[in-house]
């Protein structure tokens, strides 16, 4: 049988973002959806959950985006820029990463927080995946399958959307970003698969 899931990122990020997924889950297009334990608008994200209980809930880990940490600023100032705040994207923790500035017991302790507070919420959670798809940047990745098998989660995003999908009609430097993550991914599933974690045979959502 073959299934279609249709998830939405950023559940708790802001209100707006929360009622659109509601109205999306209760029109019956949506089916899933990831929660941000970071997100301005998390509490009130949860209890929009408990009230749709058809609803797939994932974590939706978050290294970037401007957002706060779970954690004081003070516990992990490699993580933050100097305004608190995590970095916007994904381009400042990879040269972070590559200037060896990254602290990966913070990365862990961070990440272990926002699962910590999402796991308490008591709601079922199906899958993770996490903001702009950092979790499959190699040494995140190590942290992330310690933190899957810690709280017994065996279902993620791997987002491998395939080099040739819209290769010609897309933003190129959107290519280059898909080529790059989908590199990362495929080589993230030799441990999916050696761990017996569930992802999904294709997906879609860069271009």
């Amino acid at each position: 049988m073959n299934r279609v899931i249709i998830n939405a990122d950023d559940f708790g990020i802001h209100t707006e973002v929360n009622q659109a997924v509601i109205e999306a889950c209760e029109q019956g297009v949506l089916t899933s959806t990831s929660l941000l334990a970071n997100g301005p608008a998390f509490d009130e994200a949860v209890d929009l959950a408990r009230k749709c209980p058809g609803l797939g809930i994932g974590i939706h880990l978050s290294l970037v985006g401007s957002l706060p940490t779970v954690l004081s600023a003070r516990e992990v100032p490699t993580l933050v820029q100097p305004d608190g705040l995590l970095p916007e994207s994904y381009t400042e923790v990879v040269k972070r990463a590559c200037q060896g500035k990254l602290d990966y017991g913070q990365v862990y302790r961070e990440l272990d927080a926002q699962m910590e507070k999402i796991m308490a919420t008591g709601l079922p959670i199906d899958h993770l995946d996490s903001h702009q798809h950092l979790h499959v940047l190699p040494q995140v990745w190590s942290i992330v399958q310690s933190l899957m098998m810690k709280y017994g989660i065996h279902r993620l995003r791997i987002p491998r959307e395939a080099y040739s999908y819209k290769v010609l009609s897309a933003n190129p430097v959107r290519i280059a970003g898909r080529d790059g993550l989908t590199y990362l991914s495929k080589k993230a599933m030799a441990s999916v698969r050696r761990l017996h974690f569930t992802t999904t045979d294709f997906f879609w959502g860069m271009v």
